[in-house]
């Protein structure tokens, strides 16, 4: 059950998500979930994949699965119409626990959702750690050129370092994630104990189903995916 701040129960409780189907969109921050989802609304999956899913899927609300942990607030208060839907996307970064401090995925305030739905699809997008450092890269340098020269200076060299610092001292929070991506064994150790955590989902109902699936490039130089 979700709680808020008072320790008093919220609506959004088991009975509410038990009859929720979710499809949970999840893999590292830069790995192609918005594209993938981006995708799937357009219909533009290979056909094999987008048969995986219910044939509404593409109507289905999406939601950013790990703003309860960033925003420290019930996710019925973020999003109340949540529980009025057949079925909900969940975007869902499965590095960020790590650099929120929590030890395990059942610590996230999401979970109870993600394993108490009534059926649950889980699409893990899965790069290599070289791939995944390509495109996240990529991504956080279009980011702070968007945000121009002196404001992409100042993250690079002052908030950072300010990050690191607290994390240090206090330990507190953690470093940012183009810090953290520089590492190849860092990407490699979080991945495992992403595979434990699917390997529990996966055992939790029959019904439920994992698709693993690769980001690539077509013949024409879109982005694309193939399943593992």
């Amino acid at each position: 059950m979700l709680k808020g701040q008072d320790g008093e129960a919220k609506r959004g409780t088991r009975d509410n998500y038990s009859q929720l189907c979710v499809l949970l969109i999840a893999g590292p921050s830069g790995s192609g979930k918005s594209t993938f989802i981006d995708a799937l609304r357009s219909d533009q999956l290979p056909l094999q994949l987008r048969n995986s899913f219910p044939v509404d899927v593409a109507s289905w609300p999406a939601f950013e699965a790990n703003d309860v942990l960033k925003r420290g607030d019930n996710y019925q208060k973020l999003h109340p119409d949540l529980f009025e839907k057949r079925g909900v996307i969940l975007h869902y970064d499965t590095f960020f626990i790590h650099r929120a401090g929590l030890s395990s995925y059942a610590e996230d305030p999401i979970w109870p959702i993600i394993t108490t739905a009534a059926k649950l699809y889980v699409v893990s997008i899965e790069p290599t750690a070289s791939q995944l450092q390509d495109q996240f890269f990529e991504r956080f340098h279009l980011h702070m050129k968007s945000k121009g020269v002196m404001r992409s200076a100042w993250h690079r060299l002052v908030k950072r370092r300010m990050r690191q610092l607290n994390y240090k001292l206090f330990r507190k929070g953690m470093p940012d994630s183009a810090s953290l991506y520089k590492s190849t064994d860092t990407i490699e150790s979080w991945q495992g104990r992403w595979e434990q955590a699917l390997s529990s989902l996966t055992f939790i109902k029959a019904e439920n189903r994992l698709v693993r699936i690769k980001p690539c490039r077509d013949q024409d130089g879109q982005n694309t995916y193939v399943m593992k």
